[in-house]
């Protein structure tokens, strides 16, 4: 997923482009972006106001996009932003960068995997899973799923698919490839997922490469987490949802309405994991629906 948020703390999964200002070149007239337009921009896109609004970087970029198409005023900015998804591509690739790494919050991994003996369980008739990695970002975070997976012999001929889905177009392209810098190794911390990891790369001089069988149990695809949940290899929705970056930067609206979505997309039994940080102080009845497993200093949710 992404975040315009380039007023607080970075977390995992995003960090904001930081160095140097922004080169302001372009043949239309300047304008200049007030806090009432970046409230605008921060309905537009689902956001909080208050990450929003004050954000200087968030104001430069906009500045010099509004003089790059020029555009007479902030109005026909927001219109561009509206019908022409290679400029939304473009604030979106220009302020947020992609940090995520692999395994990354291992103890949210961990309790998965020692929930992995009630899920095949749970699945041994139909020996099938279908798992959504919502928010994916480059593909890591799929792809560490997988590798657990394939890594336990008991889902050892099961029909297993993960579908991860990023708002930015960008980073799905970079996730499909498969192919990461030597330092995504240095960020795994769990000795275990280490192994995994070495077990289902390639390393090459300067990068490693993700095995063509970690690569089959991974589609990749762009959608927004505010519209519809229309993804066609999800059509009988997720036993497994991972959405762990998303929720707690959405305002109050979107907040609600994409946790309902994703609670009507779960089957009874079926695991949330969202960030740990995510519903802190979230009072929406929704919540209360799930039932709190927790483990390994984390918790997910399950729908009873």
């Amino acid at each position: 997923m992404y975040t315009l948020l380039n007023s607080i703390v970075m977390r995992p999964g995003i960090c904001l482009k930081g160095g140097g200002g922004i080169s302001r070149g372009g043949r239309g007239r300047s304008v200049q972006v007030t806090r009432e337009n970046l409230s605008r921009l921060a309905n537009f896109l689902g956001y909080r106001e208050d990450l929003i609004v004050g954000s200087q970087k968030t104001t430069e970029f906009t500045e010099m996009q509004i003089k790059q198409l020029n555009c007479n005023n902030f109005s026909e900015y927001m219109k561009r932003l509206k019908t022409s998804n290679k400029e939304l591509q473009k604030l979106l690739e220009k302020i947020v960068v992609n940090v995520t790494g692999f395994f990354w919050i291992p103890r949210q991994y961990m309790l998965f995997r020692d929930l992995l003996g009630e899920i095949e369980k749970w699945r041994e008739n139909e020996r099938s899973l279908r798992i959504w990695s919502a928010g994916c970002a480059t593909g890591e975070e799929p792809y560490s799923i997988a590798m657990i997976l394939l890594g336990d012999k008991r889902f050892k001929d099961w029909d297993i698919k993960i579908i991860a889905t990023d708002v930015v177009e960008r980073f799905i392209e970079i996730a499909k490839k498969g192919r990461y810098e030597l330092s995504a190794y240095e960020g795994i911390r769990d000795d275990e997922f280490k192994k995994l990891f070495n077990k289902f790369t390639i390393r090459e001089k300067d990068a490693f490469i993700i095995s063509d069988e970690i690569k089959d149990l991974v589609a990749f695809e762009s959608h927004n987490l505010m519209e519809d949940f229309k993804i066609e290899e999800l059509e009988d929705g997720a036993h497994i949802i991972f959405c762990r970056n998303v929720i707690i930067y959405l305002d109050e609206k979107n907040q609600i309405d994409v946790l309902r979505k994703l609670y009507k997309f779960l089957p009874s039994g079926g695991y949330l994991f969202l960030g740990l940080e995510s519903i802190v102080g979230f009072r929406d009845e929704i919540i209360s629906k799930f039932k709190v497993r927790k483990g390994r200093d984390s918790f997910c949710y399950q729908k009873p």
